[in-house]
């Protein structure tokens, strides 16, 4: 295996950091599904619209989600599916020990 560089391990980190979060894990958790807005965002997470922006934010200022926007609205999805496959082998492996 090939040697991991000090800015290969700090973006892992961060990486981990973001996705360590209860709120932010549930709202990837609805992008892991389907494209949405951040109206459907807040109805699905139960969180305010306020708390749904600023996780939204955190989680495009590391690429983890993208937006587009449709008409009046935004909307976002997984950057790429390096980020639906680290969820969908998180989520494999706890459901190892249920």
């Amino acid at each position: 295996m090939q040697s991991i560089t000090s800015q290969e391990l700090l973006k892992m980190s961060q990486i981990f950091k973001i996705l360590s979060n209860e709120n932010r894990l549930k709202t990837l958790h609805f992008l892991f599904e389907k494209e949405r807005s951040v109206g459907e965002l807040t109805e699905l997470t139960q969180m305010t619209q306020s708390a749904v922006s600023h996780q939204l934010k955190l989680l495009k200022d590391h690429q983890i989600v993208s937006s587009s926007k449709q008409g009046q609205q935004v909307i976002y999805s997984l950057k790429d599916h390096h980020i639906f496959e680290l969820l969908s082998q998180a989520r494999e492996h706890v459901a190892e020990d249920i």
